[in-house]
């Protein structure tokens, strides 16, 4: 499924905000949490919600109330959002604009991206993402397709 930066979340019913960016796991890339604040934007007045909270229906994301979840605060969790660049190759192909999550586990299976804003949106499959550098995603080198 994927969940674009910008997509409206409600909680309760209520609209609260739209979606600004998601917690990651930097070992196995699970998505622990997402985080969403009424301009889009991160900053201090963001809200973290557990992943497991999250129900996707089209167009908006709704938080469900009372949704258990493992507690534990990951040391050295990844913070993604829309300043995000992809680097391929050493060359920046675009900025961040989403994340392809699989959402019964909240396992990463991609990243997407774009370049400009009025350019189509691409997709970066997760095996072999480097997200070591903040504010970076790294995707592998692809095989040269020379004729």
């Amino acid at each position: 499924m994927e969940l674009l930066f910008g997509t409206n979340v409600r909680e309760y019913g209520q609209y609260v905000g739209r979606l600004a960016g998601f917690e990651l796991d930097p070992t196995s890339h699970k998505v622990q949490k997402v985080i969403f604040s009424s301009d889009g934007e991160l900053g201090n007045h963001a809200t973290m919600r557990p992943f497991e909270s999250v129900l996707v229906e089209s167009g908006d994301i709704e938080i469900r109330p009372y949704t258990p979840g493992d507690q534990a605060r990951q040391a050295g969790a990844v913070l993604l959002g829309h300043a995000a660049r992809i680097f391929r190759n050493g060359r920046d192909i675009g900025r961040l604009s989403g994340l392809d999550i699989e959402i019964a586990s909240g396992n990463l299976e991609g990243v997407i991206g774009r370049r400009s804003w009025w350019t189509k949106r691409f997709r970066v499959a997760a095996s072999g993402l480097d997200l070591s550098v903040p504010g970076e995603v790294r995707a592998p080198a692809t095989q040269p397709r020379a004729a």
